[in-house]
């Protein structure tokens, strides 16, 4: 009996971590100037991602632009550029890979045709969003399912209409 209460907290604990429908994983750092993200950072062999983030790590979210507001309490902004940009990601819904593309910083001007996660630091923590490319057309990536994996977290106020 006295061990049944710690095994249901790692039970628990266990269920947690594993009901992120969706997450990013990010590969190793690129080579200085390239893009190309084609494959899955896992299958081409490198080390497993030391950064994985779920929807569990977004403080809110926006039911419009699917940007994403990282919970500073899991991962600071200032570690990005270390631990995120110029890296590979891999967008895993449902424990599916659906794509794969380069993280750059928002103020970045190269042009990507693939699609890319796009962060940008705010003074409410990071802002990420997971776009079909970077130029003026951009829309967000998967927009169905990355809405449907998100339902569960608050989302962030709408802008209030003009009249």
């Amino acid at each position: 009996m006295k061990y049944l209460a710690p095994l249901c907290l790692l039970l628990l604990l266990a269920s947690q971590a594993q009901a992120d429908r969706l997450q990013l994983r990010f590969g190793s750092p690129l080579p200085k100037e390239a893009l190309n993200c084609q494959q899955d950072p896992l299958v081409l062999g490198q080390k497993p991602p030391k950064l994985v983030l779920g929807e569990s790590d977004v403080l809110t979210w926006s039911t419009e632009t699917l940007q994403m507001v990282i919970d500073p309490k899991r991962f600071k902004a200032s570690k990005a550029d270390k631990e995120m940009i110029n890296r590979c990601f891999g967008l895993y819904i449902d424990g599916v890979l659906l794509t794969t593309g380069p993280v750059v910083w928002s103020k970045d001007t190269r042009t990507i045709s693939q699609p890319v996660v796009v962060a940008q630091d705010a003074k409410e923590g990071l802002l990420l969003r997971v776009l079909n490319s970077n130029h003026a057309m951009a829309r967000p990536y998967a927009l169905g399912r990355m809405y449907s994996a998100l339902s569960t977290r608050p989302m962030i106020a709408p802008p209030p209409i003009e009249q």
